[in-house]
């Protein structure tokens, strides 16, 4: 039998539907940039040529389309949470299609400022909705490698980009703006029918669905139930946690002294060579382009290895030795060459750790405006020229380097400041194994341990998502009910998410308490109290809003850190004559 093209093993763990949603995703992310990296770098001349604007007007409008992108991820990333991450995913595609064509149509400034902010808009939703999708999808430990993958797409289609651009003189018409929205309707119409696919199957359906009202809000304690209210998301959400401020501001700083690489550097080599300066340039940033596509995935690996400091540390001492290397003498051609070698391991390193902190830090239900809040420090990108070209003036070709030399290591203590922060709130359990250093990704090693975090993190309701970290790929699940005699059923962790959210359902947000945990070698017994209030359909009764309480206990099987099997008790009558009298007071 054929094999279908679509099996494409992205995450090894995941189902071909799955797999081929996630190469849809890097599909629409690569046309995107290559589409951008085209249209973008000739928006200006296109401006100028075609529609008869002046320098200035042409200069703020491609500025706009920038900083347009960048503020309106923060309220994208939000509505991404709200509303779901595929239909802001899907709405940004749209968006930048019909920027497109509305640029190739606009005859007006109005209308040209119009479809400019309305591609910036799709932009702005897409990318971290998409990443979003990409990152829950692949599944706890395997979030920095679809990260990795996505990087490589988006360099690639940087590559691709600008030379397509030229090949089409889309400075000189709008033919190219046609194409491209073309090419971005083929892409559309992949990730719509991947989609669909999984969408009928109703595979990985706790990732798709909307996040449930005032979701994330389970305890594992034995506080006092407070009953369900809706959620209310703000724009602002994602920067209030302490250790998302710190993770911005560096990642803002980061971005100044990246982006010195680029017109910082070409000032200062010509400057030093006049028309030689330009040809090492140009060798310089084919290096870079070269390098960053061939150790993408060998400093993927690495990163998972050392863990999320270490990797921050080491991307940041790339960048400051490849600067320093920068102020070195350009009379031997090999010395600049192997500092933007460097320079362009540490941003590989840095691309791949300071993105995933908003990852490591944030669930199914909050992982959007996360993503939209770190979108604010690509700001940086805009000031770094400006303040390379003051230091320039100021410093001199050569001591211009050691000053962003200093601003990385500046950027390196807000990181690290941001992971002491992590460490110390909530976040830090959102994800286990937390990869912030190595000791830490290999904790969890007991039976009583797994079982422990496993109703923690998965039965609380507080993250089904993760039941793949707790549960082997099929689990025994032997229901002990004396009256009927034993029942065992087969679960993934999918079926096991989607039964812990059929409970959200029917108990609102319930608290659950453990009262007891015994471990005997691979086996422990936990017996818990659960407290919800009766939200949905029980034992075929309509919801009561009567409060409820249920005792359980079972036995959990545990083999190389997964549960494999359990035995459950579960008391029912109790729930069914607190229903019967709930029913009683309101009938009566």
């Amino acid at each position: 039998m054929r094999r279908s093209p679509y099996c494409i093993k992205l995450v090894a763990h995941e189902s071909p539907l799955v797999n081929r949603f996630l190469v849809a995703l890097l599909v629409g992310n690569f046309v995107l940039n290559v589409f951008d990296a085209m249209t973008t770098p000739f928006l200006a001349l296109l401006f100028t040529r075609q529609h008869g604007l002046g320098t200035a007007e042409a200069g703020l409008l491609v500025g706009m389309v920038v900083l347009t992108g960048t503020l309106f991820a923060l309220p994208g990333g939000a509505l991404a949470d709200r509303f779901g991450a595929l239909r802001m995913g899907f709405l940004g595609f749209v968006l930048n299609v019909f920027g497109l064509v509305g640029l190739a149509h606009a005859d007006t400034l109005a209308s040209i400022a119009g479809f400019a902010g309305m591609l910036a808009l799709g932009r702005a939703f897409y990318m971290p909705s998409t990443l979003a999708l990409l990152t829950l999808l692949a599944g706890p430990g395997h979030e920095l490698r679809m990260r990795g993958y996505r990087y490589m797409a988006t360099n690639v289609g940087f590559s691709v980009g600008p030379l397509l651009g030229a090949a089409l003189d889309i400075a000189g018409n709008t033919k190219g703006f046609l194409i491209a929205a073309g090419f971005n309707v083929l892409a559309l119409a992949f990730l719509a029918t991947s989609a669909a696919s999984l969408l009928r199957r109703g595979e990985r359906a706790d990732v798709f669905r909307k996040p449930l009202e005032g979701e994330g809000a389970h305890t594992v304690s034995g506080a006092a139930h407070n009953p369900p209210t809706k959620e209310r998301i703000s724009i602002w959400d994602g920067l209030r946690p302490r250790f998302m401020k710190w993770h911005v501001v560096g990642a803002f700083v980061t971005a100044v002294a990246y982006a010195q690489h680029q017109s910082t550097l070409s000032q200062s080599l010509v400057a030093r060579e006049d028309e030689a300066g330009l040809s090492l340039y140009a060798l310089l940033m084919t290096i870079n382009g070269v390098t960053a596509v061939a150790f993408q995935i060998p400093m993927n690996a690495l990163s998972r290895r050392v863990g999320l400091r270490m990797g921050l540390v080491a991307g940041h001492l790339c960048y400051v030795l490849g600067f320093l290397g920068f102020a070195l003498p350009t009379g031997r051609a090999w010395m600049p060459c192997l500092a933007m070698f460097v320079f362009t391991l540490g941003e590989v390193l840095c691309v791949l750790n300071v993105g995933a902190v908003p990852i490591f830090a944030s669930g199914a239900s909050d992982r959007g405006r996360y993503l939209g809040a770190a979108q604010l420090a690509q700001a940086g990108g805009g000031l770094g020229p400006m303040l390379g070209g003051v230091l320039l003036a100021a410093l001199g070709v050569r001591d211009v380097w050691f000053a962003v030399a200093g601003l990385v290591l500046l950027a390196l203590l807000f990181h690290l400041e941001s992971l002491r922060a992590l460490a110390q709130s909530p976040h830090s359990s959102s994800h286990s194994p937390f990869p912030i250093h190595l000791k830490e990704s290999r904790r969890m090693t007991t039976p009583r341990q797994t079982v422990t975090r496993f109703f923690e993190r998965v039965r609380s309701g507080k993250a089904p998502e993760e039941a793949s970290l707790f549960l082997a790929p099929r689990v025994a699940a032997h229901q002990v009910v004396s009256a009927f005699g034993p029942l065992t059923l087969v679960r993934t962790p999918d079926e096991y998410a989607a039964h812990v959210r059929d409970m959200i359902h029917q108990y609102g947000l319930f608290t659950l308490t453990i009262e007891d945990v015994l471990a005997d070698g691979n086996k422990v017994f936990v017996r818990w109290r659960q407290e919800g209030h009766h939200r949905g359909p029980l034992f075929g009764e309509p919801p009561t809003g009567a409060p409820l309480v249920q005792r359980g206990s079972a036995v959990y099987r545990v083999e190389e850190e997964r549960i494999e099997e359990y035995w459950i008790q579960v008391e029912a009558s109790g729930l069914e004559t607190q229903i019967a009298a709930a029913r009683a007071v309101g009938t009566g």
